[in-house]
Protein backbone atom coordinates (compact mmCIF):
# COMPACT_ATOMS: atom_id res chain seq x y z
CA UNK A 1 0.00 0.00 0.00
CA UNK A 2 2.73 2.30 0.53
CA UNK A 3 4.31 1.83 -2.82
CA UNK A 4 1.18 2.20 -4.76
CA UNK A 5 0.92 5.74 -2.43
CA UNK A 6 4.20 6.57 -2.86
CA UNK A 7 4.01 6.21 -7.12
CA UNK A 8 0.88 7.74 -6.46
CA UNK A 9 2.31 10.83 -4.97
CA UNK A 10 5.21 10.86 -7.76
CA UNK A 11 2.99 10.31 -10.32
CA UNK A 12 1.21 13.70 -9.37
CA UNK A 13 3.86 16.27 -9.76
CA UNK A 14 5.50 14.06 -13.01
CA UNK A 15 2.10 14.84 -14.59
CA UNK A 16 1.71 18.43 -12.88
CA UNK A 17 4.94 19.60 -13.69
CA UNK A 18 6.34 17.56 -17.00
CA UNK A 19 3.24 16.36 -18.82
CA UNK A 20 0.73 19.65 -18.41
CA UNK A 21 3.40 22.19 -20.17
CA UNK A 22 4.35 19.65 -23.14
CA UNK A 23 0.88 19.48 -23.73
CA UNK A 24 0.19 23.38 -23.84
CA UNK A 25 3.20 23.72 -25.92
CA UNK A 26 2.13 20.69 -28.37
CA UNK A 27 -1.63 22.22 -28.18
CA UNK A 28 -0.52 26.00 -29.36
CA UNK A 29 2.12 24.49 -31.78
CA UNK A 30 -0.57 22.08 -33.61
CA UNK A 31 -2.81 25.99 -33.83
CA UNK A 32 -0.05 27.72 -34.60
CA UNK A 33 0.87 24.67 -38.20
CA UNK A 34 -3.41 25.47 -38.72
CA UNK A 35 -3.54 28.54 -38.99
CA UNK A 36 0.26 29.19 -41.38
CA UNK A 37 -1.39 26.20 -43.74
CA UNK A 38 -4.91 27.84 -43.98
CA UNK A 39 -2.52 31.33 -44.86
CA UNK A 40 -0.79 29.46 -47.29
CA UNK A 41 -4.26 28.00 -48.74
CA UNK A 42 -5.66 31.21 -48.68
CA UNK A 43 -2.48 32.55 -50.76
CA UNK A 44 -2.38 29.08 -53.30
CA UNK A 45 -6.21 30.45 -54.42
CA UNK A 46 -5.28 34.32 -54.36
CA UNK A 47 -2.36 33.25 -57.03
CA UNK A 48 -3.74 30.85 -59.13
CA UNK A 49 -6.93 33.50 -58.93
CA UNK A 50 -4.05 36.19 -59.99
CA UNK A 51 -2.23 34.66 -62.10
CA UNK A 52 -4.04 36.49 -65.43
CA UNK A 53 -4.84 39.51 -63.43
CA UNK A 54 -1.10 40.04 -62.85
CA UNK A 55 0.00 39.69 -66.73
CA UNK A 56 -3.33 42.58 -67.30
CA UNK A 57 -1.93 44.70 -64.51
CA UNK A 58 1.70 44.21 -66.35
CA UNK A 59 0.27 45.45 -69.53
CA UNK A 60 -1.55 48.22 -68.42
CA UNK A 61 1.28 49.92 -65.95
CA UNK A 62 3.43 49.54 -69.10
CA UNK A 63 0.65 51.45 -71.21
CA UNK A 64 0.69 54.04 -68.58
CA UNK A 65 4.42 54.38 -68.71
CA UNK A 66 4.57 54.95 -72.15
CA UNK A 67 2.54 57.14 -72.02
CA UNK A 68 4.14 59.16 -69.10
CA UNK A 69 7.37 58.68 -70.89
CA UNK A 70 5.87 60.72 -73.65
CA UNK A 71 5.01 63.12 -71.38
CA UNK A 72 9.08 63.84 -70.69
CA UNK A 73 11.00 64.83 -74.16
CA UNK A 74 14.50 63.60 -75.00
CA UNK A 75 15.70 66.74 -75.82
CA UNK A 76 15.08 70.12 -74.15
CA UNK A 77 12.62 71.94 -76.58
CA UNK A 78 13.10 75.23 -74.75
CA UNK A 79 11.81 77.45 -78.34
CA UNK A 80 8.72 75.32 -78.36
CA UNK A 81 8.29 75.58 -74.86
CA UNK A 82 8.65 79.58 -74.90
CA UNK A 83 6.26 78.85 -77.75
CA UNK A 84 3.76 76.94 -76.47
CA UNK A 85 4.13 79.70 -73.01
CA UNK A 86 3.70 82.73 -75.18
CA UNK A 87 0.17 81.47 -76.86
CA UNK A 88 -1.05 80.11 -73.44
CA UNK A 89 -0.30 83.81 -72.11
CA UNK A 90 -1.98 85.43 -75.10
CA UNK A 91 -5.13 83.18 -74.88
CA UNK A 92 -5.55 83.91 -71.28
CA UNK A 93 -4.65 87.86 -72.10
CA UNK A 94 -1.31 87.87 -69.74
CA UNK A 95 1.68 89.36 -70.43
CA UNK A 96 4.71 87.51 -69.57
CA UNK A 97 7.53 89.88 -68.11
CA UNK A 98 9.95 87.51 -67.15
CA UNK A 99 11.31 84.30 -68.48
CA UNK A 100 14.54 83.43 -66.79
CA UNK A 101 16.17 79.77 -67.33
CA UNK A 102 17.75 78.56 -63.82
CA UNK A 103 20.16 75.77 -63.95
CA UNK A 104 19.16 72.12 -64.52
CA UNK A 105 19.12 69.63 -61.75
CA UNK A 106 20.24 66.55 -62.90
CA UNK A 107 17.99 63.39 -61.60
CA UNK A 108 18.40 58.98 -62.02
CA UNK A 109 15.23 58.90 -63.86
CA UNK A 110 14.90 62.41 -65.65
CA UNK A 111 16.60 66.03 -65.44
CA UNK A 112 14.59 68.84 -63.57
CA UNK A 113 14.61 71.94 -65.75
CA UNK A 114 13.07 75.27 -63.59
CA UNK A 115 12.10 78.64 -65.06
CA UNK A 116 11.43 81.70 -63.49
CA UNK A 117 8.79 83.47 -64.76
CA UNK A 118 6.10 86.85 -63.75
CA UNK A 119 2.76 87.33 -65.53
CA UNK A 120 0.70 90.88 -65.08
CA UNK A 121 -2.99 90.23 -65.77
CA UNK A 122 -6.23 90.55 -63.94
CA UNK A 123 -6.72 87.71 -61.30
CA UNK A 124 -8.67 85.11 -63.17
CA UNK A 125 -6.61 85.83 -66.11
CA UNK A 126 -3.32 84.93 -64.77
CA UNK A 127 -4.81 81.69 -63.04
CA UNK A 128 -6.44 80.89 -66.31
CA UNK A 129 -2.95 80.84 -67.55
CA UNK A 130 -1.12 78.94 -64.62
CA UNK A 131 -4.18 76.72 -65.48
CA UNK A 132 -3.16 76.00 -69.24
CA UNK A 133 0.09 75.89 -68.42
CA UNK A 134 -0.58 73.44 -66.43
CA UNK A 135 -2.08 71.20 -68.70
CA UNK A 136 0.43 71.75 -72.00
CA UNK A 137 1.18 68.75 -74.03
CA UNK A 138 3.92 67.86 -71.74
CA UNK A 139 4.99 68.23 -67.70
CA UNK A 140 4.84 71.60 -66.75
CA UNK A 141 4.27 72.68 -63.30
CA UNK A 142 4.23 76.07 -62.19
CA UNK A 143 5.30 76.10 -58.41
CA UNK A 144 6.47 78.74 -55.81
CA UNK A 145 2.76 81.32 -57.17
CA UNK A 146 2.88 84.23 -55.61
CA UNK A 147 0.76 86.62 -56.15
CA UNK A 148 0.21 90.49 -55.74
CA UNK A 149 -1.65 93.91 -56.82
CA UNK A 150 0.34 95.77 -59.46
CA UNK A 151 2.00 98.43 -58.15
CA UNK A 152 1.82 100.54 -61.42
CA UNK A 153 -1.95 99.67 -62.90
CA UNK A 154 -1.85 103.36 -65.06
CA UNK A 155 0.53 101.37 -67.18
CA UNK A 156 -2.34 98.71 -68.01
CA UNK A 157 -4.80 100.99 -68.91
CA UNK A 158 -7.33 97.72 -70.33
CA UNK A 159 -7.32 96.36 -66.95
CA UNK A 160 -9.09 97.28 -64.56
CA UNK A 161 -7.23 95.75 -61.12
CA UNK A 162 -3.81 93.93 -62.49
CA UNK A 163 -1.97 91.52 -60.42
CA UNK A 164 1.63 90.41 -60.52
CA UNK A 165 2.28 86.72 -60.60
CA UNK A 166 5.73 85.44 -59.52
CA UNK A 167 6.43 81.78 -59.90
CA UNK A 168 8.66 79.33 -61.21
CA UNK A 169 7.85 76.46 -63.86
CA UNK A 170 9.23 72.86 -63.91
CA UNK A 171 9.57 70.68 -66.47
CA UNK A 172 11.60 67.21 -66.98
CA UNK A 173 13.55 66.33 -69.70
CA UNK A 174 15.06 62.47 -69.95
CA UNK A 175 18.71 62.28 -69.36
CA UNK A 176 21.48 61.93 -71.68
CA UNK A 177 21.50 57.99 -72.03
CA UNK A 178 25.81 58.58 -72.78
CA UNK A 179 26.03 60.55 -69.75
CA UNK A 180 24.34 57.73 -67.41
CA UNK A 181 27.45 55.58 -65.63
CA UNK A 182 26.75 52.13 -66.21
CA UNK A 183 25.79 50.45 -63.00
CA UNK A 184 28.67 47.31 -61.97
CA UNK A 185 27.12 44.22 -61.16
CA UNK A 186 27.15 43.15 -57.43
CA UNK A 187 30.75 41.65 -56.81
CA UNK A 188 32.91 42.70 -59.18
Amino acid sequence: MIGGLACLVAIVPFRMYLLTPRALENTTTLERVEAIEGQNRRALVVAARGGGDLEENLFLYERHVAKLEELIPAAEEVPALANDIAATARQAGVEVQRLNPEPPETGTFYNRTSYDMAVIGEYHAVAQFLTNVASLSRIVTPVEVDVALFDQPARFSEMESPVIANFRIETYVLPDPAAIPVAEAPGG
